[in-house]
């Protein structure tokens, strides 16, 4: 094996953002019986983003995971046609907002492509990632 670049070393990970975040902590008089949780108005719903950087400081285009249609996953055609991104940014969505093996292996296909060149990719343990390389 030769010796890596820092440019072919990636890492490379998945979170989800939450549109409304919901208080974490409540105020009440000691000794009560009964807590009132009062939550942010709004859905709680979100979105995933993967990013993914090179050793050397490269990054690679961001994916954003919306949440799709119930039967197809997919985002309706007025959704897509409002959202406004720049280009190094990739959208596309999933039935449950969450990253899945289907957007993994076609974001590995677009953004490396085996090309002969040796890459390390270090990523979690996410069932999604375990893939066959060959």
């Amino acid at each position: 094996m030769r010796r890596l670049r820092l440019t072919d070393v990636k890492n490379a990970d998945q979170t989800n953002v939450r549109l409304v975040c919901p208080y974490n902590r409540n105020i009440s008089p000691i000794g009560v019986k009964q807590v009132k949780v009062i939550q942010p108005p709004g859905e709680k719903e979100g979105f995933t983003i993967n990013l993914t950087v090179a050793a050397d400081g490269t990054k690679y285009p961001v994916v954003i995971v919306f949440k799709g249609a119930a039967k197809t996953g997919k985002l309706s055609e007025k959704i897509s046609k409002t959202l406004v991104f720049p280009p190094n940014i990739f959208v596309t969505s999933s039935r449950s907002a969450w990253w899945n093996q289907e957007i993994d292996e076609e974001y590995i296909k677009q953004n490396f492509p085996l090309d002969g060149d040796e890459t390390v990719f270090i990523r979690d343990n996410f069932i999604v990632h375990k893939m066959d390389w060959r």
